[in-house]
């Protein structure tokens, strides 16, 4: 079993009680530029399948909607407010472990999540005495991960509304993908005269100046990157592979589970399995 969602109530007992690893997948549905589904959220679930059959653990639900207020004011980008997305989060953890789980980690794919999560998680110690640790799983790939996908542009492709969410897209939903016609874009707007760099940031000389933007203050599709960037399967599975192997890596080492060992109680484990 690694699907909460597939399995029986009597199997999932039997689950609780064997202290396995549980993974919760939390995401976003937002836009991602003109050649890319909003669902992003999709992308994360599918890592957590995969991750979950790696690395003997259960991925519960994916959590669909975040915390993405940028994109309030663009068709289908729903977003939850910082309180409900903070509440919903707290109960999935916090049933997680009223039934009995001692070991869980949660995979972030939507950057806007991370703050809340963060302090939902050290609620959580508080409470409970157990440290879940959380990764944002889109948020870094190493240089050579960028070459080896991107060849031409290596980290210039980075960017909302380009890399890696459009080749990820391309690798595990081709069918929901429609034809790639990007366009290059010089800059990234402005907000009361002030020149915007991001979603969060307008820039004032050497002063970053933070700023309450919407995305269409950028652009229409919330696309940051003024790079004319090609998606591609390809490029998919190189992003896809990578993180999937570092997360297995991990959980196999934080949990123990090459060793039979589960990490319990407030104390991670400490020294990581180097194989």
């Amino acid at each position: 079993m690694t699907m909460l969602a597939g399995t029986t109530a009597p199997n999932a007992r039997r689950a609780f009680a064997s202290d396995v690893p549980f993974l919760i997948p939390v995401g976003s549905t937002e836009p991602h530029g003109g050649s890319t589904p909003m669902g992003d959220y999709r992308l994360v679930e599918a890592l957590a399948q995969r991750l979950a059959s790696t690395s003997d653990c259960i991925a519960v639900p994916t959590l669909p909607f975040g915390h993405a207020t940028y994109f309030q004011n663009v068709p289908g980008g729903i977003a939850l407010s910082a309180e409900t997305f903070a509440a919903v989060f707290a109960e999935i953890v916090n049933g997680l472990i009223r039934d009995g789980a001692r070991n869980i980690l949660v995979l972030n794919g939507h950057g806007g999540n991370s703050a809340i999560i963060a302090n939902q998680l050290r609620l959580a110690r508080d409470k409970h005495g157990l440290v879940i640790p959380s990764v944002n799983v889109w948020g870094k790939f190493d240089d050579a991960i960028w070459e080896r996908a991107h060849p031409q542009l290596g980290i210039r492709a980075k960017g909302h509304g380009t890399e890696p969410m459009g080749s990820l897209s391309r690798y595990l939903f081709p069918d929901d993908c429609p034809e790639q016609k990007d366009v290059h874009r010089s800059g990234k707007g402005e907000l009361t005269g002030i020149p915007l760099m991001s979603m969060h940031q307008g820039k004032f000389e050497d002063l970053d100046i933070n700023l309450p933007v919407y995305a269409e203050d950028i652009s229409e599709d919330a696309k940051i990157n003024g790079e004319n960037v090609p998606f591609s399967a390809e490029a998919g599975k190189i992003f896809f592979d990578d993180i999937l192997h570092k997360l297995t890596r991990f959980a196999d080492a934080y949990f123990n589970r090459k060793s039979g060992k589960i990490n319990q109680g407030s104390e991670p484990c400490t020294e990581l399995s180097k194989a």
